[in-house]
This record gives structure tokens, C-alpha cells and sequence, in this order.
């Protein structure tokens, strides 16, 4: 298995237990950007977003997915 899936079942894992642990949400955000699946990907940072939406690197998130190729 590769990191990619590793990370993601690790996140989704931690989700199963607890939806509103928002750093799972930012990790499969990542892995679905890698992976090519943006529709996921924006889904999951937006959900990371309402969670915590002062983290660190927020803005970067909202300016990344506000642009192609992820939906609009």
C-alpha cells in the first residue's frame, strides 16, 4: 500500500471515531488533490475550513480552491 492510501485510511479512520476533528479533513483534502479527485479534495478543505477556520495555513487553502482545477 502506498502513502497516498495509507494517509487516507489513517484519516478516514479517525474520522469514523470523531467528524469533527478537523485535521483529518485538511489530510484527505491533500490526498484527494494528489490523487486528481478535486471535487473531494475542495470538499474535504471546506470542512476542514468550518472547522478551524483560523488555522495557519487558511488562507493558502481558500486561495488554492478557489481556483481551477477545483470547482467552482
Amino acid at each position: 500500500m502506498g502513502q497516498l492510501e495509507n494517509a487516507r485510511l489513517n484519516a478516514a479512520n479517525a474520522l469514523v471515531r470523531d467528524q469533527k476533528i478537523p485535521e483529518p479533513h485538511r489530510i484527505l483534502g491533500e490526498v484527494f488533490e494528489a490523487m486528481g479527485n478535486y471535487d473531494a479534495s475542495k470538499e474535504q478543505f471546506d470542512l476542514y475550513l468550518r472547522l478551524l477556520p483560523a488555522a495557519p495555513e487558511a488562507a493558502q487553502i481558500r486561495s488554492k480552491i478557489s481556483q481551477p482545477p477545483f470547482p467552482q
